[in-house]
């Protein structure tokens, strides 16, 4: 566990952006599905604008309503053209993002209601992929699927039918959290000169969603944990990215880098820039494992093997500059890595920073990572050329963190 101090600045971290008493429910669907004008219905006014099937969101938009226990947000609407999908994916991540950031409680996702057009008859498989990736970054958020414009019983039936047989054979389907599907009418439909059909639906669409509130809630406050550790782990990689570039410049002087006494203030630099992005604040126990990660990459046997190992790779011939340049970067790389995962272990709790032999473990996790580094840098040396390589030292040692 944390120090008292490093304990209470992570609650204090969450505890704006999870108090309030409205939650905010997203509102996703192909355009022209009715996403609008089912807003305007649940709030009583018009005040999201409406089309007749082109796109008439230009971008997020948040409205409520007093006595309303949630806010809506309406989205872009979802078109099957690729690139519209990337712009709405990045827009609702960039939201997202944002609302953590600045601990906006307005713009955090708690529920999806995903409208699919009754009248559509059909639900494509891309389309689960669109609404898997544009929820995926609130983990296990609940869905609601909402048939708009559902007019008939037989085409209730039918919708809910169909999108229950799609869902099944969808490949990635638990990732997927669908409460229930709804029908619905919005607004009233003149059939012809003597019928009408009325709103119905919107009640239970709202009861459906006050039910869910609780358990959406909890499963919030996990995702914006997950959002916040995300954020501190970009903010992270950019330092340690910052640092290994200067580490290839300092480690393409002739000198013997395991033992470059240049070396140690930059990454202590970097190592203190890490801790401080995750608010460790036990600074005793925080400057053990900062000393101990420094103390380790400078002498540590497995940096002298990553030297030698890149010397000897087969019918390679590589300047003794490049292999000390692409050794230091390395070694600074593996340093950042190493202290962001202390770290984020210590703020999810599963490290006791004053109960652990330092010296042990990060002499085990740097032995690990160097000989998972050597391997991935030999394999990319005998493919690209070295000075290549070494350009793109960064993201050739990233690359197996994401295999």
């Amino acid at each position: 566990m944390m120090g008292k101090d490093s304990k209470k600045s992570v609650k204090d971290d969450q505890k704006n952006i999870l108090d309030d008493s409205k939650i905010n429910v997203l509102v996703m669907g192909v355009s022209g599905s009715g996403k609008s004008t089912l807003i305007n219905s649940i709030l009583g006014e018009e005040k999201a604008p409406t089309g007749d099937g082109a796109a008439v969101t230009p971008k997020m938009a948040v409205y409520e309503a007093d006595g309303l226990p949630f806010r809506l947000i309406d989205t872009v609407g979802f078109e099957y053209d690729i690139f519209r999908q990337i712009h709405i994916k990045n827009e609702i991540a960039k939201w997202s993002k944002d609302c953590v950031k600045k601990k906006d409680t307005t713009k955090l996702i708690h529920i999806i209601w995903f409208c699919v057009d009754g009248q559509c008859k059909r639900v494509f498989t891309k389309t689960l992929d669109y609404l898997l990736n544009a929820s995926k970054i609130w983990k296990d958020i609940p869905i609601i699927v909402v048939f708009t414009k559902s007019y008939s019983i037989s085409e209730i039936q039918t919708n809910e039918k169909m999108f229950y047989d799609v869902l099944s054979k969808y490949k990635k389907n638990e990732n997927l959290n669908v409460r229930c599907t709804l029908p619905v009418v919005a607004k009233e439909v003149q059939i012809d000169d003597l019928n009408m059909i009325t709103p119905r639906g919107l009640d239970e669409l709202i009861n459906k969603t006050n039910n869910l509130i609780p358990d959406a809630k909890k499963l919030n406050e996990l995702a914006v944990k997950d959002i916040n550790l995300r954020l501190k782990r970009a903010m992270a990689n950019g330092l340690v990215g910052t640092a290994v570039v200067g580490a290839t410049v300092i480690g393409a002087v002739p000198i013997t880098i395991p033992d470059s006494m240049l070396l140690l203030p930059l990454q202590s630099g970097m190592l203190w820039g890490i801790g401080k992005i995750y608010g460790i604040n036990n600074n005793s126990a925080e400057n053990e494992v900062i000393s101990t990660i420094l103390k380790v990459g400078a002498t540590t046997a497995a940096g002298k093997a990553l030297v030698s190992m890149l010397k000897m790779i087969p019918g390679i011939n590589v300047a003794a500059a490049v292999i000390n340049a692409i050794a230091a970067g390395t070694i600074t790389f593996t340093a950042g890595e190493i202290s962001i995962t202390i770290f984020e272990k210590v703020v999810k709790g599963e490290i006791d920073m004053t109960n652990i032999d330092w010296m042990k473990y990060i002499t085990m996790l740097f032995n690990d990572k160097l000989a998972e580094y050597g391997k991935q840098l030999q394999r990319a040396l005998q493919q690209e050329n070295a000075e290549d390589v070494l350009k793109n030292l960064v993201g050739v040692l990233s690359m197996l963190k994401e295999t």
